[in-house]
């Protein structure tokens, strides 16, 4: 027969199941297994939400971490990570193993009431070796029944995930780490009652530690302000012998950066962030000012703590 439970509390509640016969009985159990929430939901205020992960108990009462092989490597909060060093959730994924699957879900939110939503977080990853070759992904997805059935909204994965290049030691993504904004726009059929959000990490053979911070749910034009896609940056021409010019197109007054990266992930040149003015810009790189080699690079612009990444190839 199957049983069925009843819990009388909203939680994260572990579940044991005992089989036998007249040689004896075994029973398996799933910690952190079901999560049960408050059918009323969460109301946003003023139609937004923040969190920023800097609460410890964050897995106790508000997010469940799903650990389906049941090891060391899963979702849990780091206290000294985070965009302010002040926390972040995470996954440990140092020393894990290639298609290990963990999920990061959310308490139920009420967005049944704004219009025009979009979700927005920072990540920040690293490998453990070249990032191009990597399997590791991030996918999110969205429910509006309460996490009875999930949509796909986005699968980010190779070098757009791991935006911290190649590090030998288990990654901490604090203040001083790259840190992605990614925005996705919430269906207007998701702006209900029972709103929830899964993040699901699959990781490589060679992965390394990864970390969420600044989840955002408000107004897309509030989110997507000061945010570039991807289309907005053009590199031209590229590849290049030398010299590169950046065409970008800013919405809003900015500060502005740029990276270079090389194929390991790792910072070869800066340009220190400055304040540029909405509009038409253009910025222009020398490959021999920055003493740099022909090869395959990352440009990097980043803009009011966003960025977006762009192949360039220099050749001789």
């Amino acid at each position: 027969s199957n049983p069925t439970v009843s819990y009388s509390a909203p939680g994260v509640y572990a579940v044991s199941l005992t089989a036998g016969n007249t040689q004896g009985s075994n029973t398996t159990t799933k910690t952190a297994y079901i999560q049960v929430t408050d059918p009323a939901a969460n109301p946003l205020s003023n139609g937004t939400f923040s969190e920023d992960f800097s609460n410890a108990q964050i897995l106790e009462n508000k997010w469940n971490s799903i650990n389906y092989d049941n090891n060391a490597q899963k979702w849990q909060h780091f206290a000294n990570g985070g965009v302010n060093g002040s926390g972040a959730m995470g996954i440990n994924a140092f020393d894990g193993y290639a298609f290990d699957s963990d999920d990061l879900i959310s308490e139920p939110y009420n967005i049944s009431n704004p219009a025009n939503l979009a979700l927005s977080f920072k990540y920040a990853a690293a490998s453990r070796e070249n990032p191009g070759g990597l399997a590791d992904e991030l996918n999110v997805f969205l429910s509006k029944d309460c996490g009875k059935t999930w949509q796909s909204r986005a699968r980010i994965k190779g070098t757009t995930l791991i935006n911290n290049g190649v590090q030998y030691t288990p990654f901490i993504a604090d203040q001083n780490a790259t840190w992605t904004q990614k925005v996705i726009t919430i269906p207007s059929s998701y702006q209900v009652n029972g709103f929830q959000i899964k993040f699901q990490y699959v990781a490589s053979d060679s992965s390394n530690n990864l970390y969420l911070d600044e989840l955002n749910i408000g107004n897309t034009v509030g989110i997507n302000e000061t945010s570039l896609s991807a289309n907005s940056l053009v590199i031209y021409p590229n590849p290049a012998k030398d010299i590169v010019t950046l065409n970008y197109e800013l919405p809003t007054n900015a500060r502005v950066g740029v990276e270079i990266r090389n194929i390991l992930g790792q910072q070869v040149a800066e340009i220190k962030e400055q304040e540029q003015q909405k509009g038409e810009q253009q910025l222009v790189l020398q490959r021999s000012s920055f003493n740099l080699g022909a090869g395959i690079y990352l440009i990097r612009l980043k803009v009011n703590g966003s960025s977006i990444d762009k192949k360039l190839v220099w050749g001789n």
